[in-house]
């Protein structure tokens, strides 16, 4: 999987980008053949922490947001969001 980062407001640690890098990868047990495509955005807002991850696997967009005081907890909780609208749209993706 192609990693993007983007930030808005924020300087993006080596160490913080590593464990979105590994875990990002898990989500390659779901996408098979071409090479899926991942768009992560960190934006920091007054004392709110946003991410956004965008996936793009063959023409199909999967996208989840998640706001809170921390990156490394907003990892944990957007993972779960992608995963479940992956299995929800799972036969389009392998139909495509």
């Amino acid at each position: 999987m192609r990693i993007d980062v983007f930030t808005k407001n924020y300087e993006v640690s080596e160490h913080l980008r590593r464990i979105t890098e590994q875990k990002l990868a898990k989500l390659d047990k779901y996408f098979t053949g071409e090479e899926a495509r991942a768009k992560v955005s960190f934006k920091k807002q007054a004392n709110t922490l946003t991410l956004e991850v965008f996936l793009d696997y063959a023409g199909k967009f999967v996208r989840a947001t998640v706001s809170g005081d921390n990156f490394y907890d907003n990892l944990d909780l957007v993972l779960p969001k992608l995963e479940g609208q992956i299995r929800k749209h799972r036969t389009k993706f392998d139909k495509h």
